[in-house]
């Protein structure tokens, strides 16, 4: 079992002709891992039709959190689907990643815009 630690921190500067400090607040949640990990693997699917399935939702208990990062430093991009009740998509550039609550209600399938873009992924139950 391991501690994955969140912390969001929002702020602004205002000047301070309108208010006396500037805004900022941080939240910070500590979250028991029971199960999961973080693994790197190379998706060679380019098309969604071949696109692999990442995440079984029969696995992954509800309330799991997960971890995309694109790890490609040219203009590979990697896109993420998630069909049935709720469809959504997540389109990670280079260097860019997403870390998200997952209902695990429906499998999340990946694709990429060229064979061999490299992904890191990770999930936290």
């Amino acid at each position: 079992m391991a501690t994955l630690k969140t912390i969001l921190a929002l702020g602004s500067t205002i000047p301070n002709n309108v208010v006396s400090s500037s805004l900022l607040t941080t939240i910070t949640k500590n979250n028991t891992v029971t199960a999961g990990g973080v693994l790197a693997i190379t998706i060679d699917a380019i098309t969604e039709g071949t696109a692999i399935t990442l995440l079984t939702a029969g696995y992954h208990p509800l309330g799991t959190k997960v971890y995309l990062r694109n790890l490609e430093t040219t203009a590979k991009t990697l896109k993420f689907k998630c069909t049935g009740d709720v469809n959504y998509e997540i389109i990670l550039k280079p260097l860019q990643w997403a870390f998200f609550p997952w209902t695990a209600a429906e499998d999340v399938k990946v694709f990429a815009s060229a064979a061999g873009t490299r992904l890191e992924y990770g999930t936290f139950s």
